[in-house]
């Protein structure tokens, strides 16, 4: 299409000024995620395990 490779490592700019292509602005409020920061959830064998260190017993103990 523009008679150039990738393999003629041609910058960008060169490509833009010979095109007449308008470099875009990056967008980055549309690309913004909100994390969520809330704690990982607890399985059932974690609060088990939470339990027995409590208590001072271990897995074994049973």
């Amino acid at each position: 299409m523009s008679g150039f490779t990738l393999k003629d490592r041609i910058q960008n700019k060169y490509l833009r000024e010979k095109f007449r292509i308008v470099p875009m602005k990056r967008c980055t409020d549309l690309t913004y995620v909100k994390k969520d920061k809330s704690r990982p959830k607890k399985t059932w064998l974690k609060n088990i395990r939470n339990d027995l260190f409590l208590l001072n017993l271990n897995e074994n103990d049973f």
